[in-house]
């Protein structure tokens, strides 16, 4: 799910998530962190700062988040999501700035096995 313009309702919307079932929520913008953020579950309550309050205050076991990390774009800007950041005016502008981010995670923090 996400939440229109972004507006989380907080524990109240969690619940109704949580009790009809659903599996995850993709609502939230994520300050940039290092390393980058992964999806993860609400089985503990959150572990990042609330960009855009009311965020869930309880935990919500077996319920996924899909954080909206921070884009960055190629002037050092950042941005929620891709088509909010300063975007270069080439295709291969827009190719370096997804490589850029792309490689920000795929560089940091997954497992390797």
């Amino acid at each position: 799910m996400r939440a229109p313009f972004l507006s989380v309702g907080g524990n109240n919307m969690f619940k109704m998530l949580w009790d009809t079932n659903f599996t995850y929520d993709s609502s939230m913008p994520i300050y940039e962190n290092r390393p980058p953020s992964w999806p993860y579950t609400l089985d503990y309550r959150l572990f990042h700062d609330c960009m855009i309050p009311p965020c869930p205050t309880r935990s919500y076991p077996g319920l996924w988040e899909v954080p909206m990390v921070m884009w960055q774009d190629l002037n050092g800007g950042r941005c929620s999501m891709g088509d909010a950041c300063s975007n270069p005016p080439t295709a291969d502008g827009v190719y370096k700035m997804l490589i850029k981010n792309f490689e920000r995670h795929y560089t940091t923090n997954r497992y390797q096995s």
